[in-house]
């Protein structure tokens, strides 16, 4: 039996996003495994998370902990355990555990803080992840792209222990629904920061003809609607925080999705839209050839007036669309959190197994 400490930091910093989304899977699979000793450590207001409001965690499993300042401050603050058996410790947030026979797993989602934002808490974030990684017995990167990130910025941490594990995403929440077609919409999912180009899509979405844009993510600031409402009027739609099981029947009747962000660890949409039967729309950057392989419709550059050509090509030319579907459908296959899970386990019990002589 191995012993692993969680830390649910994440729920505590964050109401929803993609950490939030990976911590979730990896814990209701490792808790089910009767071979790991699971320690879960999480504080009082990690149930504003909807992610960890939905998650059932066994009690006996959970050390809860007191926060005496905001969980904004704890995130920066390490724990500490002093026990005799060599321990995993996985921080869903770039936190180490002190202790001789703790060996601390970090798991790297991008660098989005080091590339796209140049504010003096992002400089808080970057310094926190550095040291973390310094700390690190083993590091997963989720992409190959994140892996070389990391080694762009990081070069010493070459004689690390790096293991790529891609993402994977609820397969049984994204399917084809054969009882419904194809509607005049397109859709865009996620965070809508500067470097997703949400703009752009705004601005493809101005050059169709009669065809609405489906947004998904947080509530639209004043400034997007006033955007939204000068370029489209009122040929948009907007879903704040809305079930899979919905997303699926959007995903299901879009023309396809708008992906044109310059920078991704990974890429989840990718592969939900793709398994609901959705082309897909991005551009060749960062993870995202990874994730969409070749079922993608990628662009090297970010021409709002080509892009629109072929958001039409898919509504018209239907030989053209089912083509992009069936390649979809395939490739979102080879994604799975079961596996995600499998081989961080896996990680786990390598990093074990190589430090097992130094154990103190």
């Amino acid at each position: 039996m191995i012993k692993v400490i969680y830390d649910n930091i994440i729920y505590s910093i964050q109401r929803y996003g993609g950490i939030s989304v990976y911590w979730k899977e990896l814990t209701c699979r490792i808790q089910q495994n009767k071979n790991v000793d699971l320690q879960i450590i999480e504080y009082k207001n990690s149930k504003s998370n909807m992610f960890r409001k939905n998650l059932k965690i066994n009690k006996e499993f959970l050390v809860n902990k007191k926060c005496f300042i905001s969980p904004y401050f704890e995130r920066y603050l390490n724990l500490k355990s002093s026990g005799k058996k060599l321990t995993i410790f996985h921080s869903s947030y770039y936190r180490s555990m002190k202790g001789k026979n703790n060996l601390n797993i970090v798991t790297v989602h991008d660098f989005t803080y080091e590339k796209t934002i140049k504010t003096f808490i992002a400089k808080i974030h970057i310094y926190q992840k550095r040291k973390s990684l310094e700390k690190a017995a083993g590091i997963i990167c989720i992409s190959e792209n994140t892996r070389a990130d990391l080694l762009n910025l990081y070069p010493k941490l070459n004689n690390r222990e790096i293991k790529v594990i891609h993402n994977g995403f609820n397969k049984d929440d994204y399917f084809p629904i054969q009882e419904l077609h194809m509607l005049d919409y397109v859709i865009f999912v996620g965070s809508r920061s500067g470097y997703k180009n949400f703009i752009n899509a705004v601005e493809v979405t101005s050059n169709l003809n009669n065809i609405e844009l489906v947004i998904v993510g947080a509530p639209l600031t004043n400034n997007e609607k006033q955007l939204l409402n000068t370029k489209l009027q009122n040929r948009y739609k907007s879903y704040e925080y809305i079930s899979n099981e919905k997303l699926n029947v959007l995903y299901n009747s879009a023309i396809c999705l708008l992906y044109l962000s310059e920078y991704e660890g990974f890429g989840i949409p990718v592969l939900e839209a793709m398994s609901s039967g959705c082309p897909v729309i991005a551009l060749r950057k960062s993870s995202i050839p990874e994730v969409a392989g070749s079922a993608g419709i990628l662009f090297d550059n970010l021409n709002t007036s080509l892009i629109a050509i072929e958001v039409n090509k898919l509504k018209d030319d239907y030989n053209y669309r089912d083509i992009q579907i069936k390649a979809g459908l395939l490739n979102s296959e080879k994604f799975s959190w079961d596996k995600c899970y499998k081989e961080v386990l896996s990680f786990y019990k390598y990093i074990l197994l190589k430090n097992k002589n130094n154990i103190i």
